[in-house]
């Protein structure tokens, strides 16, 4: 029904200001933004978390950084995109607290609802909201972008060079380049949610790469308590941030050490064989490398820590067909062999290529900083142990020659057949047939190189595989569950 009036007749409300209607106003919905702010810096003076994030959500609200995700108008959906990633990060075992999931799911609530109180005024909830929200979506990305522990940190600091080293002269047994969040990552972080763009960046910071779902998955499955904290240690590898990973290759070679296992990875198919890995006095280093060259019936020149102990044994020298080499003087006998002189650098310890050799006769060979590679045995019996933790640092793996093929998959020619051929021909002296040189091979380019990683699951499926357990042969889990814990559930 419509009416009009005839204009004779004044409306009785034409002439209200906006101060007619200030004692409806109600103090207890009035956001004062000095008091936000000044509750925001005393949350920030009493926040002792220690995590990058922490730091850096303190240093954000200390130098008077503008609020980020509440403004007049409450609390808008990007609060939602945060509690929905904290929710997600929960199934990877860390607990509600990390994030303070409760108490932002309560403040936003009381802020939609206008419900507050003497306890939880409306400036209060709004700073409180505000300060948490920050926090727990820093905490939430450098979590998922690069896991709560340094490796570098933890795994470099756990076993001194000897009993007798100083407190600070450790083993590096972890040489994976390896970065974390810093002020940059929290910047470009706090611009997404002024971007608008929160959803897209935390789904960014994801862990790829198939092994990561598995562990997730299997987690949510199990109540085995210490099943959980395995899975969690191995859910947390996978999320450090390194220079290289294996999901950034088609193809590629890992070795988990736990497994005892080499995989050759390709799109098709996955190549696996056994591998004889470092003792545990002598572990094998975590790297990450490429292939670059196949060497065939190398010699061996001995690490010096290992040609320490044979200086002087006349009989091992010779019974395993070694010389001395002087950087003076030329090969020697090795009774001329010199302690001081090995352990100076000015002699070597030189096995000669053959059957006999400890890397076999075949060598992968890759840049890593430890003198370690890839390589065959004389004393192939070996893989046949369940537990196969026993060189000095050195991967020697099964079947050379299949890996070979792996590596040299995309290639036409008859490089392989050179390879085999130049590893198992009789080259002994009393031999009925001499080599035949035209089929010999004594270095071959590996061109693209192979990515090479050497790693450390001890809950590990290769790709398109199942999930397995293995023991922790080298003690790796308990030190990071113990910086995990605080976090976890």
């Amino acid at each position: 029904m419509l009416f009009s009036c005839d204009g004779r007749h004044s409306h009785i409300n034409s002439d209200l200001t906006l101060e007619y209607y200030a004692p409806l106003r109600s103090e207890g919905y009035s956001i004062d933004a000095d008091s936000v702010t000044a509750l925001l810096r005393a949350m920030a003076m009493s926040d002792r978390g220690t995590l990058s994030a922490d730091r850096n959500t303190r240093s954000y609200y200390l130098s008077g950084g503008a609020p980020l995700w509440v403004s007049y108008g409450g609390a808008d959906s990007r609060a939602d995109s945060v509690i929905q990633y904290i929710m997600y990060a929960r199934e990877g075992g860390l607990r509600d607290d990390v994030f303070a999931a409760e108490q932002i799911k309560a403040d936003a609530s009381r802020l939609r609802e206008l419900r507050f109180d003497s306890a939880n005024s409306i400036t209060r909830v709004v700073a409180r909201l505000e300060y948490n929200l920050t926090k727990s979506y820093q905490r939430c990305a450098a979590i998922q972008g690069y896991g709560l522990v340094n490796p570098s940190t933890l795994y470099n600091h756990l076993e001194l060079k000897e009993p007798s080293a100083s407190a600070d002269d450790f083993l590096r047994l972890y040489d994976v380049p390896t970065h974390g969040p810093d002020s940059s990552f929290f910047a470009r972080a706090r611009a997404a949610v002024v971007g608008d763009s929160v959803g897209s960046f935390l789904r960014s910071l994801q862990p790829r790469g198939e092994l990561y779902g598995l562990l997730v998955e299997r987690l949510s499955a199990t109540t085995d308590a210490g099943e959980r904290e395995k899975l969690i240690c191995n859910i947390e590898r996978c999320r450090w941030c390194h220079d290289d990973s294996p999901w950034l290759h088609e193809r590629y070679v890992e070795v988990n050490i736990p497994a005892f296992t080499l995989y050759g990875v390709s799109p098709d198919s996955v190549v696996t064989m056994r591998m004889i890995c470092g003792a545990v006095k002598t572990k094998s280093p975590l790297l990450t490398s490429a292939i670059s060259r196949i060497d065939l019936n190398p010699k061996w020149i001995v690490p010096q820590s290992i040609a320490k102990g044979y200086v002087g044994d006349t009989a091992y020298l010779q019974r395993n067909n070694m010389y001395v080499y002087d950087k003076e003087r030329g090969r020697l006998p090795v009774g001329e062999g010199s302690y001081d002189r090995v352990m100076s650098g000015d002699q070597h310890i030189i096995q000669e290529s053959g059957d006999n050799n400890s890397l076999g006769r075949i060598v992968f060979r890759f840049a890593n900083n430890y003198s370690i590679y890839l390589h065959y045995t004389s004393s192939p019996y070996l893989f046949e142990r369940s537990v196969r933790a026993m060189s000095h640092g050195c991967i020697r793996i099964e079947r050379p020659i299949d890996l070979a093929r792996f590596i040299f998959a995309d290639r036409d020619d008859d490089t392989v057949d050179r390879i085999d051929y130049s590893m198992t021909v009789d080259m002994s002296a009393d031999a009925e047939e001499r080599p035949d040189g035209k089929r010999m091979v004594s270095s071959v380019a590996v061109e693209p190189a192979m990515p090479l990683f050497i790693s450390y699951y001890t809950v590990y499926a290769p790709p398109g595989g199942r999930l397995t357990h293995y023991a922790d042969i080298y003690g790796y889990d308990a030190p990071l569950l113990d910086k995990l814990r605080p976090y976890i559930r």
